[in-house]
């Protein structure tokens, strides 16, 4: 199928009255994401006890991309016949300007192929939510534009200045989140979303500061007409203010302890970024025409791991034998051992 900018509503079947089948599937998918977890690659989740058949997200961008730690909210809902159908997805971040990829709209639409929303291979029956919180993430790449059709293979003007524009409005909107009204649905993230801020704030300062020379000039998305007018002044006062606000917030304080506790690579210090970003940052301010005219919960009800190092089951069997092969070996040695040692106490009786 593939995708229009339309973006449906989940219909009838998404209404909560799930199948017996789905309630256990969706019960087996939480427990294994539980023990196995996403967040050592900056993927958190909440399901909802009173609706079972929604979830939301909060999904880092990764290191190197212009995504680069800022939390992007998605909000799910699993179909009656789940897992015969897909999950519903919707992008929660934005302010309605900003097209931040080819496949996430800026009505919220996410387009993925097993999600039935974008062409390639569909939804199967063995297609897991964790598959879908992997898959989207994918999408928050390094070279963003080349996820359009007909641009798989650029790496011209065109994507260096829309990776810079995304990366300039991944801090400005969505890095900030806090800073607005967050979505209803999305305050059992709250604390972790502060915990993250107060983790990355000198990462995100870091990137900023690469844009002071952008001041006060603008560009227009040569693919998308969306325009950046770049005041980095005004984002990283905004940035100060949400930082000082945070602190003052035991659950977000609390969070933040803990995201460094465990080590997560996405709320650890950075590699120096201002050697990542300069090429891209020589793309900004090209276009200076004139604006035009309409472009313009508690924090343990999310699961974070306590251990960075967590062995899988797969792991684990290996480990076993491992140790089973070694102890039989050990087991034939002093077994060989103690047969020599008795051979030759008889030798010695003898003579």
């Amino acid at each position: 199928m593939l995708s229009t900018g339309h973006l449906s509503e989940p219909g009838e079947d998404y209404n909560g009255n799930l199948s017996v089948v789905a309630s256990r599937r969706l019960l087996r998918e939480q427990a294994a994401l539980n023990q196995e977890g996403l967040e050592t690659q900056g993927i958190f989740h909440h399901f909802y006890e009173e609706r079972p058949h929604q979830a939301v997200a909060a999904i880092l961008g990764p290191d190197g991309t212009p995504y680069a730690r800022s939390p992007y909210l998605f909000e799910f809902t699993f179909p009656n016949t789940y897992p015969i159908k897909p999950p519903h997805a919707k992008l929660l971040t934005g302010d309605g300007r900003v097209r931040f990829n080819p496949n996430l709209y800026v009505n919220g639409k996410v387009c993925l192929s097993i999600l039935g929303t974008w062409a390639g291979p569909s939804w199967t029956s063995l297609t897991t939510f964790r598959t879908v919180l992997l898959s989207i993430q994918s999408l928050l790449c390094a070279n963003p534009l080349q996820n359009e059709p007909g641009h798989e293979h650029e790496t011209g003007s065109d994507c260096e200045l829309y990776a810079a524009m995304v990366r300039y409005e991944s801090l400005a909107i969505s890095a900030l989140q806090l800073g607005r009204t967050l979505p209803p649905s999305c305050e059992p993230l709250r604390a972790l979303l502060g915990g993250v801020f107060l983790c990355n704030y000198p990462v995100y300062c870091e990137i900023l500061a690469g844009y002071s020379c952008c001041e006060g000039s603008r560009d227009r998305c040569p693919l998308y007409g969306f325009v950046t007018k770049y005041a980095p002044s005004l984002v990283k006062g905004q940035l100060d203010d949400l930082q000082a606000s945070l602190l003052h917030q035991p659950d977000a304080v609390q969070m933040a302890e803990e995201l460094r506790h465990n080590a997560l690579p996405l709320c650890l210090p950075a590699e120096p970024v201002a050697a990542a970003v300069a090429a891209d940052i020589e793309s900004v301010g090209s276009d200076i025409s004139p604006l035009q005219p309409g472009h313009g919960a508690p924090a343990r009800a999310v699961h974070v791991a306590h251990g960075l190092w967590r062995v899988g089951p797969a792991a684990r069997r290996f480990l076993c034998r491992c140790c089973l092969v070694t102890l039989v070996a050990s087991g034939i040695g002093s077994a060989v051992a103690l047969a020599i040692t008795l051979a030759e106490n008889s030798l010695s009786r003898g003579r």
